[in-house]
C-alpha cells in the first residue's frame, strides 16, 4: 500500500484590492511585520512598479527585508564548488526597494537561496515594487517578510495625584 502525504501551510500575507491597485495608488502598511507574495502582485497588481507596497514602522525603527524564494537556483559552474562565483555576480531581478528617506535602491534578486536576508533600512520607511512574473525573465514565485525592527522609548507620563487629607481637632 502506498501512502501520500501532502502537508498545507497557509501563511497569512498582505492582499490589496484589485480596483484599488489598478488605479496606481501606493499601498502604505502600517503594521511592523508582516509578509508580501508575489502571486497577490500578479493577480492584483498591488506592489507592482506603478503600485508600490510602502511599509511605514514606527519612527525610530528601521525595516528588516527577508526572502523566501521559491524560483529556481542558479545552476554551479562547472570546476567552481557550488557555483559560488556566478550567485555572487548574477540577478534574476524580481523587483526594487527603495528607500526615499534617503535616496537609495536595491534590486530584489532571485535564484541565491530559499531564504535571503534582502535588505536592513536606515530609515522607517521602505517602497517594495515587485516586477510582475509576466515581465520578469524568470517565472517565480517569493514571500517577502518584513519587520520593523529597533527599540522605540515610549514615555509614558504618570500623573500621580497626592490627597493630602488634613484632619483638624476640635
Amino acid at each position: 500500500m502506498m501512502c501520500y502525504y501532502y502537508f498545507l501551510y497557509f501563511i497569512p500575507v498582505v492582499y490589496g484590492a484589485k480596483k484599488y491597485c489598478e488605479s496606481e495608488k501606493a499601498i502604505r502598511l502600517h503594521s511592523h511585520k508582516g509578509r508580501l507574495s508575489s502571486h497577490v502582485t500578479d493577480e492584483t497588481g498591488c506592489g507592482a512598479l506603478s503600485s508600490p507596497w510602502i511599509i511605514e514602522a514606527l519612527r525610530g525603527q528601521t525595516v528588516n527585508i527577508s526572502m523566501y524564494d521559491f524560483g529556481p537556483r542558479d545552476p554551479p559552474i562547472p570546476g567552481i564548488p557550488d557555483g559560488k562565483a556566478r550567485r555572487s555576480t548574477h540577478c534574476d531581478i524580481y523587483g526594487y526597494i527603495v528607500e526615499p528617506g534617503i535616496n537609495r535602491n536595491t534590486s530584489i534578486c532571485g535564484g541565491h537561496g530559499r531564504n535571503v536576508t534582502l535588505y536592513a533600512s536606515d530609515t522607517n520607511i521602505v517602497e517594495i515594487h515587485v516586477i510582475p512574473s509576466a515581465q520578469r525573465q524568470i517565472d517565480s514565485h517569493f514571500l517577502l517578510n518584513y519587520q520593523g525592527t529597533g527599540v522605540v522609548l515610549c514615555l509614558t507620563v504618570i500623573y500621580v495625584v497626592f490627597l493630602y487629607v488634613i484632619c483638624f481637632k476640635w
